[in-house]
């Protein structure tokens, strides 16, 4: 053998251990990309005494995510919520919370819940909640403040009684946005008890001049039995034109029987004949929850729960909601009765999934994790969603009910919900690892000057706090869809140079072999 053998493999050690150590990083793996860093989870409410609901999110363009909920805060022995109250995220703070909206003795100390909004191309929120002044009618109210002073009470415009007729069942309102200036809503119409002659239906108004004025109830479905109603509605506007609804029937058990769909597309104008999208069959559990996404132009999902017991099912249609998929059984270890599941788009247009469930029994997971909390899918295309993975095990998630989730700035993901043992409000953000951050835009409609009061200082553990720096530390993934070890990414890394080395070594040593 050459002598200089030995001192050449030497030489070709040295080398890789250097550019190992100081050339360029491995790329990481695809299944981390879209990994979430989430904080410590803070309970916003924090009103031991008193209940706590029905939060909403809302993603402001300027950055900051507007933050709703009921709350009890009168003196009545009722422990019903009576207050809407309101904090923003804003540059990594929350703001301290303040009641928006109180309801008076004098409207007979109604019932307040289920805050929904959608935010206007000027700035503008507009807000809507159901109240029962006149029990058992509910009503529908709306009111609008300019997003930069939606923490000022006074900035907000009177609240208006739209509609006092409503059922008051289970998310029964909902508004979506038709720029520049078109509001619809959907809501359940026909109070609990009604005589035969006045029918239930799901009504929908619009408004084309930002909430000024609003056009009469239109019926798009008659309830066909006197003792069903409808809840869980939903819309989805699809520029130019699209606009999509459906809601849940249930029936006298309570218990989610159809799940129906229509649509406009007029912009609202004129609606096709509702049809039913999914049956709950003899001897199953429910169809509730019903959610809709849109995946890409004319290309909508429902994803609804139900089924033998409470799993999660997808429809898909391709060409704007006039024929569907048959039901996928979305997330097969997944399980519970739980609330919609909410989507957001980050600044890489990876479309993401957030949903409250826990783990069936008699999974392969379910020896390892079984608790009700938030976990996280992302949409592959197709009918294919990535293996759900916790998003946190911190905190109090147990009990997690309906979450509402946003994406702001293009990777800070913010999520809230409440615990419905306790009931009190948590909220918890973290940053998407790969996507990157979008700048804020800021609302050129002359705003308040005015700044939200911070939180007061305490000794206690506070309730509301500036965000600490991300931990790195990745959720706790599901043995259905094991993280993927960095350390595996160099290792594999270096098996292309290890060959390469190996091969010029062998050749050196060929070469410099005697006869």
């Amino acid at each position: 053998m050459n002598p200089r053998f030995p001192r050449t493999i030497g030489l070709l050690i040295l080398i890789l251990t250097i550019a190992t150590f100081f050339g360029p990083p491995a790329p990481q793996a695809s299944a981390q990309s879209d990994e979430i860093l989430w904080e410590n989870q803070i309970n916003i409410s924090n009103s031991p005494d008193a209940t706590s609901i029905d939060p909403f999110l809302l993603a402001d363009p300027a950055g900051v995510a507007h933050l709703f909920w009921a709350e009890k805060v009168g003196d009545l022995s009722t422990n019903q919520p009576d207050t809407l109250l309101y904090s923003q995220l804003k540059d990594g703070v929350w703001s301290k919370p303040v009641d928006i909206f109180f309801a008076p003795l004098s409207d007979g100390a109604p019932v307040i819940n289920f805050p929904h909004a959608v935010i206007d191309q000027a700035g503008k929120i507009h807000l809507i909640w159901l109240s029962e002044p006149n029990a058992p009618n509910y009503s529908l109210n709306y009111s609008s403040a300019y997003a930069e002073q939606a923490g000022i009470v006074q900035a907000w415009e009177p609240k208006r009684i739209l509609a006092d007729d409503l059922t008051g069942s289970l998310y029964s309102i909902h508004i979506a946005y038709d720029p520049p200036s078109t509001l619809h809503i959907l809501y359940a119409r026909g109070a609990q008890g009604s005589n035969p002659e006045d029918d239930r239906s799901v009504a929908y108004i619009r408004s084309t001049d930002l909430g000024k004025t609003w056009s009469e109830p239109r019926a798009l479905l008659t309830v066909p039995v006197i003792s069903w109603g409808a809840s869980c509605t939903r819309l989805l506007f699809e520029a130019p034109h699209n606009l999509y609804a459906s809601w849940v029937l249930w029936d006298e058990t309570g218990i989610g029987r159809r799940i129906y769909f229509t649509r406009s597309l007029d912009n609202g104008l004129t609606w096709e004949e509702p049809r039913i999208l999914t049956e709950k069959l003899e001897g199953e559990f429910e169809r509730n929850w019903n959610s809709l996404a849109l995946l890409g132009p004319n290309h909508i999902m429902a994803l609804w729960e139900g089924g033998y017991r409470a799993y999660r099912h997808a429809q898909y249609s391709t060409d704007g909601g006039q024929t569907w998929s048959e039901p996928v059984d979305t997330f097969p270890f997944l399980i519970g009765d739980n609330g919609f599941v909410e989507y957001a788009r980050d600044s890489n247009n990876v479309l993401h999934a957030f949903l409250a469930q826990r783990v069936r029994e008699g999974t392969s997971a379910s020896s390892d994790i079984e608790i009700e909390a938030l976990w996280h899918s992302v949409w592959e295309g197709g009918d294919r969603w990535r293996d759900p993975i916790l998003a946190s095990l911190r905190g109090d998630s147990l009990h997690m009910t309906n979450p509402k989730v946003v994406i702001i700035n293009g990777n800070r993901v913010v999520a809230t919900w409440y615990q419905s043992r306790i009931f009190d409000v948590f909220v918890m953000t973290g940053v998407i690892r790969n996507a990157p951050e979008s700048p804020s835009i800021p609302w050129t409609q002359p705003q308040s000057t005015q700044t939200l009061e911070p939180p007061p200082p305490t000794s206690e553990p506070p309730v509301l706090q500036t965000l600490k720096p991300l931990q790195e530390t990745p959720p706790i993934p599901m043995k259905a869809n094991p993280s993927v070890n960095p350390g595996n990414n160099i290792l594999l890394s270096l098996i292309p140079t290890f060959l390469v080395v190996l091969l010029v070594a062998v050749i050196i040593g060929l070469r410099g072999r005697t006869p």
